[in-house]
Order: C-alpha cells, then structure tokens, then sequence
C-alpha cells in the first residue's frame, strides 16, 4: 500500500486490510514523504500489528515508483496493489485467493468495485458489460473476444487484482514512459500472456475525489486524449508480442471516446451546479429540469454524432448501456 498524504482515508483502508477472514502474510505500506500526519497514523498500526511492515520514503518517488518496489521487495506468490484513499470489502480476499487457488496459471483474480464519494457513499459500481454473470477463469482468447466486442478495452479495475507476484516482474513491473493507463497497459499483457479469473461482484470500494490524480485526466480532454495514444503506442512498441492489434485498436479508440464523454459531463455538471439553487422555488424547479433535460438532450446528440465521425459502434454502446442500467437498478447501495 502506498501512501502520500491521505490521513483522512488510511485507517479505513488499513483497518479494512486487517479485517479480511484471509490473512496476508506481509502488508507492506511505504508512505512517500508525507506532508501530513499518515506517517505517523500508519507508524502506530506497524507497532501493534507484526504484520505491517513500514517503509518511508525520505524523498517523494511517486505513486507508481512505489508499487514497483513494493512488488520486488514482497516475499509471497501473490500481491495486490491497495490505495490507501480506498478499501476492500470483507472477504475480498478470500474470494479471491479461492479463485487463484483453484486456477494457478492465471495471471491475476479481478472483481467489481463500487464507485464511493469522499465521504464514503456507495453511489454506482464500476460494472463491465458482456462479463460472464458467474465466478469464472477466461483465457486469453475469450478475454479479449469479450472486451474488444463491447468496447470495454480498460479491462478491469486495477483496485481490484490481486496478481501473480513471478507474472508481473516477468512483464517488467507498471510502466513509467506513460503518465497514465499504467494499470491497464500492464493488466491486459498479464491477461494475454496467463488469462483472468472474474469475480463479478463488488469487492473494494474506490474512492470519487474531485482533486485526484485520475480526475485531473478525466476532466480534461486533450490531456486525456494524448495519456490514450501515450498508452496505446507504447502497447504497439513493447507488448506487440503480447497485445492482439484489435484489441489496442479498440483500446484507442474507445478510450477517446471515454475521453470527450468525460470532458462533456464535467461540463454538464459545472453548469447544472450553477442552476441547482433554483429547485428551491416553486418557479426555479420546473426550469432547473427543463434546463437539465436540454443539457442531457444535447450531450446525447453530441454523442451520437461522435461515435458516428468515428465510425464506432453505436448499437453496442446502446447496448452497454442498457446492460448497465439495467444492472444498477437491481442493486442496492447504502
């Protein structure tokens, strides 16, 4: 678990780890030179639980640094990368060993995670369309049938994986030439090389920050624009032994589209926050929705025509859509 000033967050991802019915054998946590007080939190923990083990930086080395040596420096089979802003439910994993146990050769065990706001509200999962609705091991082939065939190409969240410690030093760690996507370019060459196993339900919770390294991309479409052919051509220059051309293909392309939906919606979101004082009258709700049905009407056709200029697929995105609707209205969140 790496760490860099989030002692609002890391008892609860900390506590969350002692917790598990399936014990680690050694919880590594290096704290990057922190401004705040997480040192010190996660200095304590070390003191009354042995199993911590505390590692801290004198300099800032980055968050990406950090889980490459942590991954050199862990002595098990088996790892997984925990966010010190985020936390893994009960039975995380146990689920998840169960499934490495029963499939050795795979490359890493994924679940679902459920999308939480900084306050720590469930409010959505990070659910992937044409999944297999079962626990299950999926080969290379199938795996890569799967999510080239609905356009999900960020195969599964890097929250979420407990890897296969020998498989991810064979691949050479997460890469540091790309500023982003380190998660999903090192993910889908252990799943070409060894295969997956799926848990298809929510298993860790990922924090929603407005300030994060991940929202600073999301929210700005040409810096993630050229984070995605950042990725994309170092997948064509160091994995192309590994990667199927289609699938960085649709990586690419599906990724920009990601990109000018994200952008667009922060946009939408920024000008409905504007309005939203206006539900408080009688007059003001009535056109707050007018304004929010033109807002949500317009980003729609915006859509449309994008997927269309580009020549993607729209009857697939209709219907990753619909599945996802149709699969968070039969769940329940707290």
């Amino acid at each position: 678990m790496p760490n860099y000033n989030d002692a609002k967050y890391i008892s609860t991802a900390i506590e969350a780890v002692l917790g598990q019915t399936y014990q680690p054998d050694e919880f590594i946590i290096c704290d990057d030179n922190s401004t705040d007080n997480s040192a010190e939190i996660i200095a304590a923990y070390a003191r009354r639980y042995p199993v911590i083990k505390f590692i801290k930086n004198e300099t800032n080395m980055g968050n990406v640094s950090i889980v490459n040596r942590l991954i050199e420096t862990a002595r098990g089979d088996y790892i997984y990368a925990a966010a010190s802003d985020d936390y893994i439910m009960p039975g995380f994993l146990e689920q998840s060993m169960n499934m490495l146990s029963k499939y050795p050769d795979a490359g890493y065990c994924a679940t679902y995670v459920y999308n939480i706001t900084e306050k720590g509200r469930k409010i959505g999962i990070g659910y992937m369309p044409g999944m297999p609705k079962k626990a299950c091991f999926m080969g290379p082939e199938e795996i890569f049938q799967r999510v080239c065939r609905v356009g999900s190409p960020e195969m599964f969240s890097t929250n979420t994986m407990v890897y296969k410690r020998r498989y991810l030093i064979d691949c050479g760690g997460y890469p540091l030439k790309i500023k982003y996507f380190h998660d999903v370019a090192l993910g889908s060459v252990v799943a070409a090389r060894h295969g997956a196993c799926l848990i298809p339900e929510p298993l860790t919770c990922v924090r929603q920050k407005m300030d994060s390294y991940s929202a600073s991309f999301f929210n700005n479409y040409e810096l993630f624009t050229m984070a995605v052919e950042a990725a994309a051509e170092y997948m064509r220059q160091v994995y192309s032994d590994s990667l199927p051309v289609s699938y960085i293909r649709a990586f690419e392309a599906n990724m920009k589209y990601d990109a000018y939906f994200y952008t667009m919606a922060a946009a939408r979101k920024s000008t409905l926050k504007r309005y939203r004082a206006m539900r408080l009258t009688p007059i003001g709700r009535p056109l707050y929705l007018i304004i929010k049905t033109f807002l949500y009407g317009r980003d729609a056709v915006k859509c449309l025509h994008y997927l269309s200029t580009h020549k993607l697929n729209i009857v697939q995105y209709a219907r990753n859509y619909l599945d996802t609707v149709l699969y968070m209205r039969r769940q329940r969140f707290d």
